[in-house]
């Protein structure tokens, strides 16, 4: 039995569309949906091969599935290659989604779909046909001619082509590594005038890996143990990482190499293979904030509370206030306790008193989703703020890890309140 990575270099040397007779695989429906559903095409491709889906598989039930959009590959595959005949072709991805969604809809949960390729030398293409529950429906431009080769072999094997040398590599725990990247994304900024902060920032050190993320008024940095044996980052677009994800939904290792020409100091693609999936993906050229400063303040003042009071109480108060429009954050006259409130006058609502361990004398007001996405980026069920003055950012930790060795730390920018008139 030969392994998939012996199979997937065998292939590379085939010419798509040059198997002869007709071709059959059988698979659940659902199954397929859902894999085709994690690499779907997204957004308008400025070439029409790239909203093809390049498929390698086997009769017995083997699958790989890839798509490609210049910026990044991602592959996914089904059981393991065999000693069988590989067959290849280009399907129009999107199209088989819609349709299998609606086979599937109302359907057994055991439904099994068929894809069937007939060749028709005459004409040098491939005929697809998806058969499930009755129903034959012919896809439209599989273009699984001889004349597609090169675009196959461009989708399929886009790696091979960038033109850097893997520079270093690391073996990371597949869920840590998501979890780490999906901790510190809800900082990222969105807005595309400034490309380098619409990303994350991956930086390896001797011990640990550590994500950064910012969007100038809240900014996250978080780590995972590792043990790495280089230094050097790289900058991953949210808009990828979030298709990339998806992906990583297995336990186990997951093995991750970095690519570039120009050394170390920061890396140019970034590649990710773990069980049954591949990426490759260029990273975003720039110059990331230095933002290590900003995580070394002094904190005067912490106070922590129950999460789930917080949440409920954030969430309760941000929902009557208007887009934008601020929240208040107020201790009592003892200092042990805090409460939500508006600032907004035509409208006054306020929160109960927030008991808490420490103590602080607190006036700050937070945008409500920054606030709100900082508590539900948290683990466990504590939470506490760390002030320094008023008027800088305050420092957002889990409440069950001690001050001198955070693994989550989140900085939200305070919004200025007019002084506190006295009654």
């Amino acid at each position: 039995m030969i392994t998939a990575p012996e199979a997937l270099e065998a292939v590379s040397r085939r010419t798509a569309g040059a198997d002869t007779g007709n071709v059959a695989v059988t698979i659940p429906a659902r199954e397929l949906l859902a894999m085709l559903k994690k690499i779907r095409i997204v957004g308008r491709m400025p070439a029409p091969f790239l909203t093809l889906t390049a498929l390698r598989f086997q009769e017995s039930g083997w699958l790989e599935a890839t798509t490609f959009d210049y910026q990044t590959s991602l592959r996914i595959t089904r059981g393991e290659a065999t000693g069988e005949t590989v067959h290849e072709r280009l399907i129009a991805g999107n199209y088989v989604i819609n349709t299998l969604t609606e086979l599937v809809r109302g359907a057994a949960k055991d439904l099994d779909v068929t894809l069937k390729w007939e060749w028709k030398a005459k004409d040098s293409i491939s005929l697809l046909t998806l058969e499930a529950d009755g129903f034959e429906i012919a896809v439209p431009s599989s273009l699984a001619s001889a004349s597609q080769a090169e675009e196959f072999g461009t989708i399929a094997d886009w790696k091979n082509a960038l033109g850097q040398e893997q520079i270093a590599g690391a073996v990371v725990d597949v869920q840590a590594f998501r979890d780490l990247l999906d901790s510190v994304a809800h900082t990222a900024s969105k807005d595309d005038t400034l490309p380098v902060l619409t990303a994350i920032n991956v930086v390896f050190s001797a011990d640990r890996i550590t994500a950064y993320a910012t969007d100038r008024y809240r900014l996250a940095r978080a780590w995972i143990p590792s043990p790495v044996s280089f230094e050097g980052s790289f900058l991953i677009k949210l808009s990828e990482w979030n298709r990339i994800r998806v992906l990583m939904d297995k336990p186990g290792d997951m093995h991750l190499l970095l690519m570039g020409s120009g050394g170390y100091s920061q890396f140019e693609a970034v590649h990710f293979s773990g069980k049954d999936f591949v990426v490759n993906a260029l990273t975003v050229n720039g110059e990331y904030p230095k933002l290590r400063d900003l995580f070394a303040k002094e904190y005067s003042s912490h106070m922590v509370f129950s999460a789930a009071a917080m949440k409920r109480a954030s969430r309760v108060i941000g929902s009557t206030t208007e887009r934008n429009q601020p929240f208040e954050l107020t201790s009592a006259e003892d200092r042990t306790a805090l409460r939500i409130s508006t600032t907004w006058e035509e409208n006054p609502a306020k929160s109960p008193l927030i008991p808490a361990e420490g103590e602080a004398d607190v006036r700050t007001a937070f945008n409500p989703y920054f606030y709100q996405d900082a508590l539900r980026a948290l683990p466990g069920d504590k939470v506490r703020l760390s002030f320094a003055t008023m008027a800088q950012p305050v420092r957002i930790t889990s409440g069950l890890e001690p001050l001198d060795s955070v693994v989550l730390e989140q900085l939200v920018m305070p919004v200025r309140l007019p002084p506190k008139q006295d009654k």
